[in-house]
């Protein structure tokens, strides 16, 4: 396809000057598929990497927001069944959460290959 550099007007072949213009047309460079394929590829690797990192950090981050609720001494009332309980929700909500990233990308991807 051709086109103008000036106004951008498209003219199909056979044309050689833009008929506002009268400037010389130049070809528009088709897009090279590898880097298309490549920013696909990118944008799904993002959230299933984001899953793996909550799915292999949840106990941690569960351990972390937990001792934001129930620090002993402080405002709260320090429960020991409490805390296991709550920490297991939040380990389950970030397990559930990071495997349904990492299924939702899987899909996509066997959708589009």
């Amino acid at each position: 396809m051709l086109i103008c550099p000036k106004c951008k007007s498209e003219y199909q072949e056979g044309y050689k000057s833009c008929n506002d213009c009268k400037c010389n047309l130049i070809e528009i460079p088709e897009a090279i598929p590898e880097k298309t394929a490549r920013n696909k590829h990118l944008r799904l690797m993002i959230p299933f990497i984001i899953g793996i990192i909550l799915i292999l950090c949840s106990p941690f981050l569960s351990y972390k927001l937990t001792t934001q609720y129930f620090i002993p001494g402080g405002t709260g009332i320090y429960n020991n069944d409490h805390f296991i309980w709550m920490l297991h929700a939040y380990q389950y909500s970030f397990l559930l959460v990071g495997g349904l990233l990492c299924f939702i990308t899987i899909l996509q991807h066997k959708k589009e290959n």
